[in-house]
């Protein structure tokens, strides 16, 4: 089943996934990846991504005047530059050696790249099917998109509103 966070900018769905994944961890085996914004100087210049059960960052996103030195990019969306070292780490992460019984799945966040075919596209391809519990977070005007995108049959919607976030689930 997939379970699709919504939520719009600074909502807290990276917030929820975190939540989600240590409660998890009382009574399963969870695994997946979260992107953590990184700031500078308290001006948000982009953002890394955590392995969730190692507790490893790499590199995934940085706006474009904030690119650091030997930034390897993969794809440029908006205002930001993609890593593809966060990429291929998290393809290892998902990897059918890697999953093994691990149940749920987090993958944050579904987006733009993935509906042009990048950034998690296959992970999601591949684990949109399994008989397991996957969370994935998106923002609202992407969610009808990855319903078609990814041709997904059996799916769950839950909002995060400002108001109730810490109340969704």
């Amino acid at each position: 089943m997939i379970n699709i966070i919504k939520g719009r900018k600074n909502q807290g769905k990276t917030q929820k996934i975190l939540t989600l994944f240590q409660e998890y961890q009382k009574c399963s085996q969870p695994d997946g990846v979260a992107s953590l914004k990184i700031f500078k100087n308290e001006i948000h210049i982009g953002y890394e991504l955590l392995h969730l059960s190692s507790q490893r960052k790499f590199p995934l996103a940085f706006k474009k005047d904030h690119i650091p030195l030997n930034w390897k990019e993969y794809k440029i969306i908006g205002d930001y530059t993609f890593s593809d070292e966060g990429f291929f780490y998290s393809e290892s992460i998902f990897s059918k050696e890697q999953i093994g019984a691990q149940n749920p799945l987090f993958l944050d966040e579904i987006g733009p790249l993935e509906l042009e075919g990048f950034g998690f596209y296959t992970i999601l391809q591949d684990l949109k099917d399994l008989e397991r519990d996957i969370f994935i977070t998106s923002r609202p005007e992407c969610v009808d998109p990855i319903i078609h995108k990814f041709n997904l049959k059996r799916y769950k919607i839950f909002e995060i509103s400002k108001r109730v976030r810490n109340y969704f689930y």
